[in-house]
This record gives structure tokens, sequence and C-alpha cells, in this order.
């Protein structure tokens, strides 16, 4: 399904299978491994480090390859049987309580955002249109939003709600910054 370079957001249900959402639930609490949004975060994006710490969990090896397969092979997605998704970046998020992201745009090609848990309070995923009217997905198990066009553009506006649940609200994250890339090459 193209969205034909509007800025806007897709809903999607069951997005993952069953083996890859029981591989990503083993990484979907924080960990003394994860990455601190306060390091990979624009410190505007992070209130200048004041804002409820945020974490991270990139994929490697076989369950990064077990996602994309999944993503690969879901006929819902513009990516059905792309070879460009192998070019995506992917992780886990990781928004603990009274967590959030503040409005941001994204410039990529593709974006996949998939809820690996249901969220009772807060932490909705919430986007403006070109109108500026707000959209709010709420956090619901292996449910999923994601913006795909033809180019890196700037995307539509998003951010996520404060997380008002005790759980940790944790998604899968998926971006394509450049679908022509040969990500066979690698650099010397």
């Amino acid at each position: 399904m193209l969205l034909e370079n509007k800025l806007s957001f897709d809903l999607l249900t069951d997005v993952l299978s069953v083996p890859t959402l029981i591989e990503l639930g083993k990484h979907a609490s924080v960990s003394d491994t994860d990455i601190s949004s306060y390091d990979i975060w624009p410190t505007e994006v992070t209130e200048d480090d004041q804002a409820p710490e945020c974490f991270t969990h990139n994929l490697t090896g076989k369950i990064r390859s077990m996602v994309l397969h999944d993503i690969f092979m879901n006929d819902q997605l513009p990516c059905y049987k792309q070879s460009w998704v192998k070019n995506a970046d992917v992780a886990i998020q990781k928004i603990p309580h009274q967590g959030f992201i503040t409005r941001h745009i994204d410039t990529c090609e593709f974006s996949l955002t998939v809820f690996l848990n249901t969220v009772h309070h807060g932490g909705h995923f919430v986007w403006a249109d070109e109108q500026n009217n707000e959209h709010y997905i709420k956090p619901v198990f292996n449910s999923g939003v994601y913006a795909y066009y033809e180019t890196a553009i700037q995307g539509a506006q998003h951010e996520v709600l404060p997380v008002r649940s005790k759980q940790c609200r944790s998604t899968l994250q998926l971006f394509v910054f450049d679908k022509t890339k040969d990500s066979s090459v690698k650099p010397v």
C-alpha cells in the first residue's frame, strides 16, 4: 500500500510472526547493555537530558534476520518482497513510566513502528497530518504504524505521549534511509 508521499502514517495489525515476537520479547525489558537516549538523541529531544531516560537495543544476527524476513514477507506492507528492506536499521525502543518522545520529523524512505506490548495508559503514537489534525494510535501488541515514500523526505510530525502505565512501552523500530544503497558493500 503506497501513501503517495502524503505526510501520513498508516496502521496495520498482526505485523510479526509468533516466533519473532517471542524472540523480541526476550529483549523488550530495559537492560544494562541498552543505549541511553541521553547518549544518542539530540539534547532538544531529551530536554537537555532532563526528560525521563529512554533506551534502545540495536538488533543484530538471528533476531534481526527474523524481523527482516517477517517484514519482507508481510503483504500488508509496501516492502513486501522488496530487497531494499535488507538496508533497514532495526532496534527495540524502550520508553519507561513517564517517558515520552517529543514531537519531531523523521527523514527516511520507510519507517515502521511495531508495538511489542499493549500500554493501557498513555504512550500513544500521535502524528499530525498536513492540515495539522492530530491522529492518536494506542499502543496495542503486534500492531504497527508505517510511513512509505518514494524518496527520502521529511515525513509527518509525530511524537509519543508520556507512558502512564507502570510497564515499559516497547516497540520495534525499523527505518530505511536509502532503498538504493547496496548493503552488501562494506566500507574499507
